[in-house]
């Protein structure tokens, strides 16, 4: 059984006869040959390239056809039956849509998937983390999380990361910071001028990540998007 945009194909007299494969997420390298250099310089990017995965079911029922259709289009969040407790960023890039009743009475069709970014995401890195003071949260997948934050305070604050600062100046009364998306804001509006530092530095490491604050800065509201290669 599939998950998609949260509905089930259940729901849609669909049969799931292949599920596709989930990819370890490959990352993007970089393979340079030097003339005069013995082998080649090697660059490691830290991105990662998306996967298509394909899926085949039987529509058990014809007169949903149209509702199946209309489902598989475009973006939304992925889930199997084989891979409990994660969920996928997916796009819908190809469907066979020629559904035709075979001998049997039993209707094929395909959709292909491009998993985009190519991880495997945490259903309990949905869960807000709150934090009033200094502390410790764990991370428990297997690459670094790009998570949102939002930081209250006032004026100016520091954040500290694993050791690694951030400076926020000119807070009132909250920032927020999407790593999944490289933006800065407050509601609307954009608030990139009031970082000083690295928005990478921001990444919550696989295991143990420690967090604390100096200056300004009262609270702050995690997701984390816990996730695996």
């Amino acid at each position: 059984m599939i998950y998609f945009k949260n509905v089930s194909s259940d729901d849609l007299s669909l049969v799931v006869k292949n599920h596709g494969r989930r990819q370890r997420a490959k990352e993007k390298i970089e393979i340079i040959d030097i003339p005069g250099r013995s082998g080649s310089y090697v660059e490691h990017t830290d991105t990662y390239e998306s996967y298509q995965r394909p899926m085949s079911m039987y529509l058990m029922d014809l007169a949903r056809q149209e509702e199946v259709f209309n489902l598989f289009r475009g973006y939304g969040e992925l889930r199997t039956s084989y891979d409990e407790g994660r969920f996928f960023k997916a796009h819908v890039v190809s469907m066979i849509d020629n559904v035709e009743a075979s001998v049997s009475g039993i209707n094929e069709l395909g959709v292909t998937f491009e998993i985009n970014p190519p991880f495997a995401y945490h259903e309990n890195g949905k869960d807000l983390i709150t934090l009033t003071n200094a502390g410790t949260i764990i991370n428990g997948g297997t690459c670094g999380s790009e998570p949102y934050y939002k930081i209250y305070g006032t004026g100016n604050g520091d954040l500290q990361i694993n050791g690694k600062f951030i400076t926020l100046t000119g807070i009132q009364s909250y920032i927020e910071i999407d790593m999944e998306s490289k933006e800065i804001y407050k509601d609307t509006l954009n608030q990139g001028k009031k970082l000083v530092g690295k928005l990478d530095d921001l990444e919550l490491i696989p295991g143990e990540n420690t967090l604390s604050w100096t200056g300004g800065i009262t609270k702050i509201e995690i997701i984390p998007r816990w996730r695996d290669y």
